[in-house]
């Protein structure tokens, strides 16, 4: 049954201060070991810390609790100011005076707080405003020289816009004007646009320089456009050329005949750049061509001669043939070549060993080498078989044993468990405290008149041989001479589907040895599962206690322990 122990926050806390997080730790590293269920602080009257408890604590735990709630420093929950101010209605504001706590009632609707500095009270202002008397409101912010608009229909709020006007009066920003954009609008005044222009109605002021009009005075009354194409038009009339040309043509094109009147001229292929350059073309025959240094041919060439460079039509002197060099041009066909050979394509073996890029897991290449020569490691055994049908040489990487992984756990005083129970080996705890020495570690405190305990449980791996324990621990009191501590460890199986074994008679452990100081000393032994009676890929529940030790002179007083390390292999 539940039992409440009550403090008074103003009587019994140093500072009128409770932290329950802080308390609750306090307790639990204290000698009470009675289970703690929670800690309520109530604020109002009474005025109550109520620290609740499982079941009642005995006179002992009580002294103790008294001291530690005499000691508690904790900043967390305090008592505040009580605060009577007369007159108090809904919307009032409470601020401090000069000597005690003020009520500033509620100001009219509007109205604003406001701070008139150190040593004077708060007050309510009138809200400022313009100058004006409309209602209607702007934005929150805007650009200089913006153009504002209406936000809305029929309403009394504007808004910023994209259109500015500049203090000399010039607009800008505006995309378009009644659907026409300003910066853009062309194609509208051409023939067949939305406001297309009549050319005979565009006043120009020209005076041709290569033709005489044959209508008009130039500069005086040729005004328009159309007297212009006029006299272009009659100029052009007035040549005596008979000879007409395609529609359209290829900038640089060979201009050819059409036909064998000598009248009409068509477009061609061939292209005759601006440097001379000659291209496009396909055969050219029954001339003899010679080229300047560094000139090429782009296409076929049909040849007379013999292909070994005699006869009326040979070759001679080339270099190069689309950019390649004839005679020599194997790196080509190399890796990274321009016309690189692959070897897959080819038939049969290549006459040179050709190299392998190896890499490890990560895929960076390790190096690049035509052989590659595996070795056998420790427990690494490498079976190597060629294997004629298949085209290939078979290795085979096994391994011989050993070198399997340890799997280390480390448990620490305040991670192990608390045999408080009758259904544990031994029911009397070792228990929680703050290390006398350095009160930053939590440490567990086995008493020597009693055997006392803690537990934990682990899960042994599938392929474990060894089970290793190492002790981090020290004597709470330096002995005169060398002592020593024993340990028992018992331990039961937890097993898959069944019901959990019974505890075992308990393993002695070899005793610790305890010099004549308090330094913390690490201390470790193995044995085989077997031996420690364990199963593999099951979890096993352990509890280790201090008894009387086999051999020596017993350590008088507590045996301080820090941490439990267990090591499978």
């Amino acid at each position: 049954m539940a039992s409440t122990e009550t403090y008074s926050l103003t009587g019994d806390f140093p500072n009128q201060q409770c932290d329950p997080e802080q308390l609750t730790r306090e307790i639990e590293l204290s000698s009470i070991t009675t289970q703690l269920e929670y800690i309520n602080v109530a604020l109002s009257d009474p005025d109550s810390v109520d620290v609740v408890f499982e079941s009642a604590i005995s006179a002992p735990e009580k002294t103790t609790l008294d001291g530690i709630v005499a000691a508690h420093d904790g900043y967390g929950i305090e008592k505040g100011p009580d605060i009577d101010v007369d007159g108090q209605e809904q919307g009032d504001i409470l601020y401090r005076g000069e000597s005690e706590w003020e009520r500033l009632p509620a100001g009219t609707d509007g109205y604003v707080l406001t701070t008139q500095g150190p040593d004077e009270d708060p007050v309510w202002t009138k809200k400022a405003s313009g100058s004006g008397s409309g209602d209607v409101t702007g934005p929150a912010t805007h650009g200089d020289n913006e153009v504002p608009r209406w936000n809305g229909v029929n309403t009394n709020a504007l808004q910023s816009s994209n259109v500015t006007i500049d203090d000399s009066d010039n607009i800008s920003g505006a995309g378009t004007f009644n659907g026409v954009t300003v910066e853009s609008h062309a194609n509208r005044h051409i023939q067949g646009g939305a406001d297309e222009i009549d050319g005979d109605e565009i006043d120009i002021d020209f005076t041709p320089t290569n033709y005489t009009p044959t209508t008009g005075t130039p500069g005086t009354d040729v005004d328009h456009l159309a007297a212009h194409l006029r006299g272009i038009d009659n100029e052009l009339t007035a040549g005596s050329g008979d000879v007409t040309g395609p529609g359209s043509s290829t900038d640089n094109a060979i201009v050819r005949f059409d036909g064998t009147t000598g009248k009409i001229i068509q477009n061609s292929v061939g292209i005759l750049d601006d440097s001379g350059n000659i291209s496009g073309l396909n055969n050219i025959s029954g001339v003899s061509i010679t080229l300047s240094a560094g000139g090429t041919i782009a296409g076929n060439i049909s040849l007379s001669g013999g292909a070994d460079g005699g006869g009326t039509g040979a070759l001679t002197n080339f270099t190069t043939y689309n950019g390649v060099t004839i005679e020599d041009h194997s790196a080509r066909h190399e890796d990274g070549g321009g016309d690189e050979i692959s070897i897959a394509g080819l038939s049969g073996e290549a006459a040179d060993a050709q190299k392998v890029s190896v890499s490890k897991n990560s895929g960076v290449t390790v190096g690049t080498r035509s052989t590659l020569n595996f070795i056998e490691g420790s427990n690494i055994t490498l079976t190597i078989a060629d294997d004629a049908g298949g085209n290939e040489v078979d290795i085979t990487i096994a391994s011989s044993g050993g070198g399997s992984s340890a799997r280390i756990i480390e448990m620490y005083a305040d991670q192990l468990d608390n045999p408080i129970t009758s259904d544990w080996a031994v029911d009397d705890l070792a228990p929680i405290a703050l290390d006398s020495n350095n009160s930053g570690l939590i440490v567990r405190l086995f008493d020597d008149t009693t055997e006392e305990g803690v537990g934990f449980s682990l899960l042994v791996p599938s392929g474990t041989t060894n089970m290793k324990l190492r002790f981090i621990s020290r004597a709470e009191t330096a002995p005169g001479t060398t002592n020593t501590v024993g340990l028992k460890l018992y331990e039961r199986g937890i097993p898959d589907n069944a019901a959990v074994d019974a505890w075992s008679a308990g393993t002695q452990l070899t005793d610790i040895s305890i010099p004549t100081n308090e330094n913390w000393q690490y201390d470790e032994q193995t044995d085989t599962i077997a031996n420690w009676g364990l199963t593999a890929d099951q979890v096993h529940q352990f509890e280790l206690t201090r008894v009387n030790p086999s051999a020596g002179t017993e350590l008088s007083g507590d045996w301080v322990l820090l941490a439990v390390i267990v090591e499978f292999s």
